[in-house]
């Protein structure tokens, strides 16, 4: 589950995730990258969308909104803030297709300058 919230940016897809992970991260399933995004989830860390039948986008909440979240010790092995913060800040990663990203900021999902360098 922390690999999906230290995808550079504000937003992981499974081939996000597989691709810009430190260690690459080929083996994670469609299956495996919606059940850990589910599970984040319902851990108020972020929201798990569906734009197509087939490709989820967790978009993942500020470093503001969790802080408080990510600090409790039920979730302490996810990542600390600060590698979280750093992550986020990141633009998001180049395998992530424009027109997704537009549709994500279309929809209102993601506010554009979260988005930084796209």
């Amino acid at each position: 589950m922390s690999g999906v919230l230290l995808t550079a940016g504000p937003i992981a897809t499974m081939k996000s995730l597989q691709r810009t992970s430190k260690v690459f991260l080929f083996s994670v399933t469609k299956s495996k990258f919606d059940t850990a995004s589910q599970k984040l989830q319902a851990a108020n860390l972020g929201s798990l969308v569906f734009l197509n039948k087939s490709s989820g986008v967790f978009i993942k909440k500020t470093p503001d909104e969790i802080a408080s979240i990510l600090t409790m010790p039920e979730n302490a092995d996810l990542c600390t803030m600060e590698e979280y913060t750093a992550r986020f800040d990141l633009p998001p990663a180049g395998i992530i297709k424009e027109t997704l990203l537009d549709k994500l900021v279309e929809q209102g999902l993601v506010a554009a300058r979260d988005l930084k360098s796209w």
